[in-house]
């Protein structure tokens, strides 16, 4: 029960009133409703990957019946448009211990657009995936693979806990090579066309790793949220080279997305400052950026609930606010400042 109880406290925001980011003329998209991830491509166009509202449909679960529906999906908004467009609707969305999961994450290459999606409902309908990721054709928007990630997990179970999939974070290297992180797997994981799904590493002290990205020299580095408590300062981000833990930065707090810019500056979003009697702390939220000795500079703080970040390529930082538990169309992509 650990992994699952892990998961829950992941995702179990209490209900909290949401603040609106108060610099107004910093927000770029709102209205959303539980917004994750958030991706540009080369032409500067914003991806960003909104997990729904959950639905009126009910399936059964480990804990009880979860109300799902089809509200998750992916929009767009492109260089000098005002308003973001639906891209990639319909996608599972699911009610979980108050909180909401549904579409994780997206990345673009040059023929396809990847979603990845997170743990969701039992349902009947074949065509609908969960645990896994989905690739779209670029010009059709028709699916042409699916990775599932949750059998890989229910037949490998690589950190010997319970059977969980929960997939959070994906990031492409410069080989096409795609690394996934299991929060719920607690793992590491690649795919690629010729070897499938692989496990890179898995952690069985149940860290709960939240992202991956790859720098342009190939090392992989994945952020963890930390195991329960949560108490802070019990984060980290990890940096592997050639299958070798060659970096810890330490001294963080549930962090959910971890960003590696050009020059090699190590960008990491703080949920929150950690979690009280009523559950995660409100407002508390930050972005820091990470020197290669390990030092650690505030870049903005008392967010609410930021989830990821992403960089334009002037060099402008972006972060997704009110995600993890928000309120219905409170949630925002708001603009920080050059990195």
């Amino acid at each position: 029960m650990r992994k699952v109880f892990a998961l829950v406290l992941l995702l179990s925001l209490l209900v909290v009133a949401t603040s609106v980011f108060a610099q107004e003329d910093n927000v770029i998209v709102d209205g959303l409703q539980n917004p994750r991830a958030i991706y540009f491509d080369d032409a500067g166009t914003l991806y960003v990957v909104d997990a729904g509202n959950g639905g009126d449909q009910e399936a059964p679960g480990d804990f009880g019946p979860v109300a799902y529906g089809y509200s998750s999906g992916v929009w767009t908004l492109e260089q000098g448009a005002e308003e973001p467009s639906e891209l990639i609707g319909g996608l599972m969305s699911m009610g979980y211990f108050q909180s909401i999961i549904g579409a994780a994450d997206v990345a673009v290459t040059e023929d396809a657009i990847w979603v990845l999606l997170s743990l969701g409902a039992d349902d009947d309908d074949d065509a609908t995936h969960t645990s896994g990721i989905v690739a779209y054709d670029r010009e059709t928007l028709e699916e042409i693979a699916f990775v599932d990630l949750g059998a890989f997990e229910a037949e490998n179970n690589p950190d010997n806990d319970e059977v969980v999939s929960n997939p959070n974070d994906m990031a492409i290297a410069p080989d096409g090579t795609v690394y996934i992180a299991d929060s719920s797997g607690n793992s590491l994981l690649s795919w690629t066309e010729a070897d499938g799904v692989q496990l890179v590493k898995a952690w069985e002290d149940l860290p709960v790793p939240t992202a991956v990205d790859v720098a342009d020299d190939g090392s992989v580095y994945v952020s963890f949220l930390s195991a329960f408590p949560f108490d802070r300062g019990t984060a980290r981000i990890e940096k592997w080279v050639d299958g070798a833990l060659v970096e810890t930065y330490n001294d963080l707090t549930a962090v959910t997305d971890v960003f590696v810019a050009a020059d090699g500056t190590v960008y990491a979003v703080q949920m929150s400052s950690g979690v009280s009697d009523t559950g995660w702390v409100p407002n508390s939220g930050t972005v820091v950026a990470i020197s290669p000795d390990g030092v650690i500079t505030d870049l903005v703080t008392d967010l609410n609930f930021p989830y990821d970040i992403a960089q334009d390529a002037n060099g402008v930082l972006y972060v997704t606010l009110n995600a993890a538990y928000s309120e219905p169309g409170t949630g925002q992509v708001i603009q920080l400042a050059a990195g």
